[in-house]
């Protein structure tokens, strides 16, 4: 196994928290950008992995125990014709209320793309495994999607050549966002803008039939609970749209939000 952490725009300089790991593992790896942006120090670390299978994880989650790891390589043995796995958002037991709102709400989205089987067209940014012969060629992240839906369409790509995706809550990592209610609807509005700008972030979605999806009896409280994000994103959505159709190059403003991997 190999480590890969690629650093650009964090708040500090990593180097010496990382020393002690560059010095102890030989495949540990540290890739420090000038620039700043998710997608490239995404791209940057699949230049540089050697592997089988690439584990994105963002730097605001953890795996929760090393059977997580252990669970993957039984669910790929059993799984051979699955070419990405994934997991949910957790919260960890002191997190806020602003930090299980946004990953319910991460999990819920995600769940209206999944099969009762646990086939999927999508995966979390955050929490994903893909086998990396799937990023050959120009199979790379878009690197102008500055925050919001990347993943989605990368994903959509990768499905329409022939990819399939596998969730189980074996794979399930702790997330915890630092930030609080008003960049999550910072994100609502960011998200939907894109989904209004790059119609592939949102196509491919109603191929999973609405029997087949698999929700839980708390996924429709947490329904509730997440009106407001919902009703933030419409009107992005709407307003983005009708910007790119009078002519506007970029739609919405969504550069009020940092795109930078820690």
């Amino acid at each position: 196994m190999e480590v890969i952490v690629v650093e650009n725009g964090s708040d500090g300089d990593l180097r010496p928290l990382l020393k002690p790991y560059l010095k102890k593992f030989s495949r540990f790896t540290h890739i420090y950008l000038n620039q700043v942006g998710a997608n490239l120090a995404r791209n940057a670390g699949l230049a540089r992995a050697t592997g089988q299978w690439i584990y994105f994880i963002d730097d605001d989650c953890q795996i929760p125990e090393a059977w997580s790891l252990h669970s993957f390589r039984e669910l790929s043995r059993r799984n051979p014709n699955v070419s990405g796995f994934g997991g949910y958002y957790q919260a960890c037991l002191r997190a806020p209320f602003s930090a299980r709102y946004y990953n319910s709400m991460c999990n819920l989205w995600l769940r209206s793309f999944q099969e009762a089987s646990g086939r999927s067209l999508r995966l979390l940014g955050g929490n994903s495994i893909y086998r990396a012969s799937l990023f050959s060629g120009d199979c790379k992240f878009r690197q102008e999607i500055v925050y919001g839906g990347s993943e989605s369409e990368l994903q959509a790509r990768m499905v329409e050549r022939g990819a399939t995706f596998l969730l189980s809550d074996q794979l399930n990592i702790i997330h915890s966002p630092d930030f609080g209610w008003w960049a999550i609807f910072q994100r609502a509005w960011a998200q939907s803008a894109n989904r209004a700008r790059y119609p592939e972030i949102r196509k491919k979605r109603s191929s999973l039939s609405l029997e087949s999806k698999s929700m839980r009896a708390m996924d429709l409280i947490w329904l509730l609970a997440l009106v407001p994000y919902f009703v933030v994103g419409k009107i992005s959505f709407y307003s983005t749209k009708a910007l790119v159709f009078l002519g506007s190059p970029r739609g919405a403003r969504t550069s009020c939000l940092e795109d930078r991997a820690g």
